[in-house]
């Protein structure tokens, strides 16, 4: 009885554990909504702040450097089973690992002040 309620204990705190052994890094705010063809500069400025760096080009419109994140999720399952003599324990869950790769790119915006040609892909990545 004492083994079978140490197995009942220890397939309820591995999940529990690996959970809280997975400390990383703060993740890095996206916005929740992606830049959009026609937006204006305040539309701009109101969603994701100021540009990281402004250039003007000669036919009057600007480039607005953003930083953008693409963010990624894996999940691989656990399963681990042991038996011995006198015991069995098995462990199963899942692990996530996620990874945000970073870029500056820029939002071409019109001589009228509007968002056209190609959208970086990705979310800007919010200031802290």
């Amino acid at each position: 009885m004492k083994n079978r309620l140490q197995s009942l204990v220890l397939l309820w705190l591995t999940p529990v554990a690996l959970m809280t052994a997975c400390s990383t890094a703060p993740e890095t705010k996206l916005a929740p909504a992606p830049v959009r063809f026609g937006m204006t500069k305040a539309d701009l400025q109101r969603q994701f702040g100021s540009p990281v760096r402004l250039e003007k080009q000669r036919d009057g419109s600007e480039s607005w450097y953003y930083k953008f994140g693409i963010r990624e999720v894996e999940t691989t399952p656990i399963y681990e089973a042991e038996a011995s003599d006198y015991e069995q324990s098995v462990t199963v869950g899942t692990s996530f690992s996620t990874t945000t790769t970073i870029q500056e790119a820029p939002v071409r915006v019109s001589r009228s002040g509007k968002v056209f040609g190609a959208i970086p892909k990705g979310r800007v990545v919010l200031p802290d």
